[in-house]
């Protein structure tokens, strides 16, 4: 994390960034941020990140399902991706992050307990002046890792793939059906 501090005309200059891409967030400390994304090529020794002016802080709040919230022995959080954010989940599963600059963002459920898978919502979008009400986080009670053999002996598969549709079954042997509601399409919680 780099942090600078702007001249009397406005512009503020990082030194020594290695190529990459940024989201640099320049907040008034009291109500009002920007979000600037830059991206700074290999060879490149400036880059210049144009005009961006403050606007009123922009929120997002919302609740974590019931399931993630039954073990009180486990803190729970949700982070702002690409931001120093990260928001303390209250006993009744609410949260809220108030003083965010305006941009999209991915959000990740995590817990203090390692052994608790993390789970992500993307493309929140947070206006400036406004509250966005994130749906419920379901904090998943219960988890399988599935894997993909795409080796030779398996799918056979040398290329990467995209948008391939994927049929997962649930069997007996490996998925208990008292924890998967009617349809099999989500876990009772």
């Amino acid at each position: 994390m780099f942090e600078t501090v702007t001249d009397d005309s406005g512009r503020f200059v990082i030194d020594s960034v290695e190529a990459g891409e940024y989201r640099i967030e320049v907040n008034d400390g009291e109500s009002a941020a920007v979000l600037i994304d830059v991206d700074v090529g290999d060879d490149e020794t400036t880059v210049d990140a144009g005009t961006a002016t403050l606007a009123p802080y922009a929120a997002i709040r919302g609740v974590v399902g019931e399931s993630a919230t039954r073990n009180p022995q486990s803190a729970l959080f949700v982070q702002v991706y690409g931001l120093e954010r990260l928001a303390a989940v209250n006993d009744d599963g609410s949260w809220a992050v108030t003083d965010l600059p305006a941009g999209t963002f991915t959000l990740r459920l995590t817990s203090a307990d390692s052994s608790i898978a993390p789970v992500e919502i993307d493309s929140v979008e947070a206006l400036p002046g406004g509250t966005v009400e994130v749906p419920v986080m379901p904090g998943w009670a219960y988890s399988k890792r599935l894997y993909l053999n795409t080796t030779a002996s398996g799918a056979d598969v040398s290329e990467d793939v995209y948008g391939f549709p994927l049929l997962v079954q649930l069997d007996a042997s490996y998925f208990d059906s008292a924890q998967y509601d009617v349809n099999g399409r989500r876990y009772a919680a």
